[in-house]
């Protein structure tokens, strides 16, 4: 939809009487300021939960932080399941390889990986603006 923005714009435009062009045309702008402000808040969003979960990963002794990191904030563009998606690879590393800094067993820190992903969710729910995704708009 995005790539044919201007087709769909000028299909759209010819079903509309030319007496409302000045309409249709703030109409459109405000689409694009909507969709843009979206597009940007998501964006910092995923950068931040991203850069989150890597520096926590990494504060942790979890092999591979950064790129775990990398998955969680693009995971944060499917809804509602973005913290399982998430975490899964986290905890699996956690399981197989255990912690780099932390001497407890590949289970405990599993478990602290578990509750890590859990709190960073809890605190990315709580900022308001952030479960909806208006952080740009």
């Amino acid at each position: 939809m995005t790539l044919s923005a201007g087709e769909l714009k000028s299909w759209f435009a010819d079903f509309i009487s030319p007496c409302h062009g000045a309409e249709l045309s703030f109409l459109f702008k405000n689409i694009h300021k909507t969709w843009t402000g979206f597009l940007r808040g998501q964006i910092h969003l995923m950068l931040i939960l991203g850069l989150i979960t890597w520096l926590g990963g990494f504060i942790l002794g979890l092999p591979q932080a950064f790129f775990l990191g990398v998955i969680a904030g693009f995971m944060d563009l499917i809804p509602n399941v973005e913290p399982v998606l998430a975490a899964v690879p986290a905890v699996l590393v956690a399981l197989l390889f255990g912690s780099v800094h932390l001497e407890v067993s590949h289970l405990v820190f599993a478990l602290i990986i578990i509750l890590f992903y859990t709190l960073v969710q809890m605190v990315e729910e709580s900022i308001p603006g952030a479960e909806d995704n208006g952080w740009g708009s």
